[in-house]
């Protein structure tokens, strides 16, 4: 190696280094993860609900096998919306769950139910990208998707 081999080598690393601030910067959201709950039987966000993000880790048993570790938790807005589960910089490729306690958030007004609690299962590729879990609620029916 020459000098000015380790001067290119430096300036890749600093416009690579330069490029990843670039990308934080341009994130649409303040925080990697975020939820919505709707009541659909009331056509209402669902508020003061518990939700829960749970990483999975690792294990030598194969995939699915690890334990839960706990990252936070937080209660639905009054419109319905939960966010800074955690930070970017603690938010890295891997499976995680989102838990929802649906059953006490029916018992509030009660309301029979038939899931105690909705557990959403997904698996993060692109860390510096934005994942919002949003769930469309009702006593005897749940759905999800990616949102945006």
């Amino acid at each position: 190696w020459s000098l000015a081999q380790d001067l290119q080598a430096l300036a890749e690393v600093k416009t690579e280094t330069e490029m990843l601030s670039t990308a934080a910067v341009r994130r649409t959201h303040p925080d990697p993860i975020s939820t919505h709950i709707l009541d659909t039987s009331l056509g209402v966000p669902a508020s003061n609900v518990e939700v829960a993000l749970f990483r999975m880790g690792r294990s030598t048993a194969g995939p699915g096998s690890g334990d839960w570790m706990k990252i936070n938790s937080k209660m639905t807005n009054e419109d319905g919306r939960a966010s800074a589960f955690l930070s970017w910089e603690n938010f890295h490729p891997g499976t995680y769950k989102m838990f929802f306690n649906t059953g006490e958030y029916f018992n509030k007004s009660n309301t029979t139910s038939f899931y105690p609690f909705a557990e959403v299962v997904f698996e993060i590729r692109d860390s510096t990208a934005h994942y919002h879990i949003p769930l469309l609620l009702s006593p005897y029916s749940y759905s999800t998707y990616r949102g945006s």
